[in-house]
């Protein structure tokens, strides 16, 4: 069903008015205390209720509000003792997938959705009721990759329901997110789901060869090397890596996989977190909103 321009700013009022009267969500307070967060509401997102992980939604607007940009937030806090002890608290402080979806808030016209991974931005009481392996030892599994999945769903169910039809969905995960983005795409893709192109924006996209360079411990991936495959046959990965990032290098990506070293592109003086804005801004969101993936 497409809805008509009244009816969209009809359902986008009641949406807004249902997030307004909400006083119980679990991650309101503690989002809200998050600078990043608050940006993102005041300039018009939602926080969807009864959603798994913080999830923040912006409908488009016009025709652009059936293309979606979905951003899946990276592994959160940094680790301590070099990268052997996690946090404990996942939260990350400083996050560039909040910041580009702020940034492409302003630039573009596009439906937006943030996603943030299992027991970020809860309270101490609900932090209390995760698992430390949810974070750490278990982060790129398949149970802690459907509560993302769950999230997203009921994100884009949302989208729908105020777009009336989903044209095109193009995922952004960084960091960690990245990882979790190949297994998300392939599902969607062997569901029939709408997905258009994964871009990872410093992953460690080969995580065997991550975890082996910096010496830490090996992390449950599943089947996700045959994922990573399947995305690069049907060339719908795209691979960016920051040319001053100490945390994920080049040469993290094994010389065997020499597809995906061709296609990985250095962004000039980015960081881990800092120094994609501009980036982002003037060459990969351009190149996002010139994508023609409209299936109507």
């Amino acid at each position: 069903m497409i809805f008509s321009t009244d009816s969209r700013a009809i359902a986008y009022m009641l949406a807004l008015t249902l997030v307004a009267l909400n006083s119980s969500n679990a991650y309101a307070s503690e989002a809200d205390s998050h600078p990043q967060v608050k940006e993102l509401l005041d300039v018009g997102f939602l926080r969807l209720e009864d959603t798994p992980t913080l999830t923040l939604i912006r409908i488009g607007e016009d025709f652009e509000a059936k293309r979606v940009v979905l951003f899946i937030e990276g592994d959160g806090a940094a680790w301590r003792d070099h990268g052997f002890k996690p946090p404990d608290d996942p939260t990350p402080k400083n996050s560039l997938s909040l910041r580009l979806a702020l940034n492409s808030r302003y630039q573009s016209n596009l439906s937006l959705i943030y996603v943030a991974r299992p027991c970020q931005f809860k309270s101490q009481e609900a932090l209390a009721q995760c698992s430390p392996k949810q974070w750490s030892t278990e982060r790129y599994n398949d149970t802690q990759t459907s509560i993302v999945e769950t999230s997203i769903s009921l994100a884009l169910k949302n989208v729908l329901a105020t777009a009336g039809h989903i044209s095109d969905l193009q995922i952004i995960g960084h960091s960690g997110g990245g990882v979790l983005g190949v297994k998300i795409a392939v599902k969607r893709m062997r569901k029939n789901q709408i997905f258009s192109k994964l871009y990872v924006i410093a992953s460690p996209i080969d995580p065997e060869t991550w975890l082996k360079n910096h010496r830490l411990n090996y992390l449950p991936i599943d089947n996700y090397y045959q994922d990573l495959a399947l995305l690069g046959e049907d060339e719908l990965l795209d691979v960016y890596l920051g040319e001053s990032d100490r945390i994920v290098r080049p040469i993290d990506i094994n010389t065997d996989l020499v597809w995906l070293r061709k296609k990985s592109i250095l962004v000039p003086k980015a960081k881990h977190i800092s120094g994609w804005s501009d980036y982002w801004d003037n060459t990969l969101l351009p190149k996002i909103k010139a994508r023609n993936f409209l299936t109507e």
